[in-house]
């Protein structure tokens, strides 16, 4: 991919389709993922589940149901944190928990501050009528809000985030056309439930056991390569970062079982999580994803990533 392709790929995914939050711009970056992918060999296409409140819409690239490696990233919309450093790890989003759950419901405690002075100067006309109409309408919105926004208002720029590790999967298709044992899911509403990551656990079932799955989240931006792993996975970590011989400074990371149960991790019996970004006194983070800094991607890095997946899928 030449550096104007690059360019014009994180224009056109990063910022035109970077909306992913209605079904509706879900299934347009499903068509143009179906129109980038397949004329390197592999096949797309989306795969629709709704569950109570729940809709999600997979995207697989490639043969998922008899791959023997699964490469798998969200493409999902994030969340927008505020107050914060501007730091994320993908195992520890609970380490400040009042300061996750201010930012799941900050809209809501708006709409309550905002109600809370209405009716004082509503209840201060006497007027009953008027103050229980208020409070239908109050009750109504607040509603509607927990629907709309159920974990917090959406991030608009991510290009780390969730963006990453679909231009680096886009960058392999191209460098290595039709690979039939390797396949590709991007998995949706990763920042509310995990449900697309649900969905393929339920579609595979047992053959899960036999693959090898390779999670990537943001890998876009630093200078460390986290390779996060669950205890009894510590094998297939140890063999990948052996196999990489890029610029990053790797290492390994046995992630708690606790944490790996909130994570992704926890459904595949196979697995590692990739990340790219720094070491800080606090251990592993990478800078900017859930902000409005999220407006960078180092191309060397993609490159990198791409190649490095074509070891892992030669293991």
């Amino acid at each position: 991919m030449s550096q104007n392709e690059f360019r014009d790929s994180i224009a056109k995914y990063a910022v035109f389709l970077g909306q992913r939050s209605t079904y509706r711009q879900k299934a347009e970056l499903l068509l143009t993922l179906k129109h980038d992918l397949e004329i390197f060999g592999y096949p797309v296409k989306g795969i629709f589940d709704k569950v109570r409140f729940s809709k999600a819409i997979n995207i697989h690239v490639g043969d998922v149901e008899h791959a023997k490696t699964l490469v798998i990233a969200h493409y999902d919309q994030p969340n927008r944190v505020f107050f914060s450093k501007g730091i994320y790890d993908p195992f520890s989003d609970t380490k400040h928990l009042y300061l996750q759950l201010l930012n799941e419901n900050l809209v809501q405690l708006g709409v309550l501050a905002i109600a809370l002075i209405s009716l004082t100067l509503i209840n201060s006309l006497g007027n009953v009528l008027l103050t229980i109409l208020f409070l239908v309408l109050f009750s109504v919105g607040l509603l509607y809000t927990f629907i709309k926004f159920p974990k917090g208002i959406k991030n608009r720029y991510n290009f780390n985030k969730n963006n990453s590790a679909l231009l680096a999967i886009l960058e392999y298709a191209k460098s290595n056309p039709g690979k039939k044992n390797i396949a590709f899911v991007f998995t949706d509403n990763e920042c509310l439930n995990h449900h697309g990551d649900v969905m393929l656990e339920k579609m595979l079932k047992d053959k899960l056991s036999r693959v090898h799955v390779i999670h990537l989240d943001s890998i876009g931006k630093g200078t460390y390569l986290q390779v996060a792993y669950r205890e009894e996975n510590e094998a297939l970590a140890d063999a990948a970062l052996a196999s990489y011989t890029g610029p990053l400074k790797p290492f390994k990371r046995l992630v708690a079982s606790d944490l790996a149960n909130q994570s992704s991790l926890r459904l595949y019996p196979k697995a590692i999580s990739v990340s790219v970004g720094e070491l800080l006194d606090d251990g592993f983070v990478v800078i900017g994803p859930q902000t409005p800094n999220d407006t960078d991607i180092d191309e060397a890095i993609i490159h990198d990533m791409a190649e490095w997946i074509e070891k892992l899928r030669n293991q």
